[in-house]
């Protein structure tokens, strides 16, 4: 695997169409430099366009070196983020195979496409790239 992008779509307060976080982007070390980044979100932006999706948005440290590539795919906003750590989460937002309740829907696709698992208030989008063929 070079690597992968997981977003959650969820609904948001100032506009009909949903909002696409992304959560987490990942490149396999050996991979970075070399468009794996560009083409994970770039396929993320697509989807979006495609489906209507108001916004695509992340957040990142201050330092992240990705940023040399995140400045060029995006604009930098004026929100400050604030956060609680150490929360305890209530059972009913976790899955836990020792629960009886798993996921309301399961749906997996393989090989440089999405795995989504719908749940009640999000959807979980997972884009994976097994293997990179770029010009250059």
């Amino acid at each position: 695997m070079v690597g992968f992008a997981i977003c959650v779509l969820h609904e948001g307060t100032w506009v009909t169409q949903p909002l696409c976080y992304l959560e987490d982007l990942f490149v396999d070390d050996a991979a970075r430099g070399k468009g794996a980044g560009r083409a994970l979100i770039e396929a993320i932006i697509n989807e979006a366009r495609e489906k209507g999706w108001s916004k695509v948005y992340w957040v990142t440290r201050e330092g992240n070196p990705a940023r040399a590539l995140y400045d060029k795919l995006a604009v930098v906003d004026d929100y400050v983020r604030y956060r609680i750590h150490d929360l305890a989460v209530a059972d009913y937002a976790v899955y836990r195979p020792d629960k009886a309740q798993p996921p309301a829907t399961l749906a997996l696709y393989v090989n440089n496409t999405r795995r989504r698992c719908v749940l009640p208030a999000c959807e979980l989008t997972v884009c994976m790239v097994d293997s990179l063929s770029l010009k250059g």
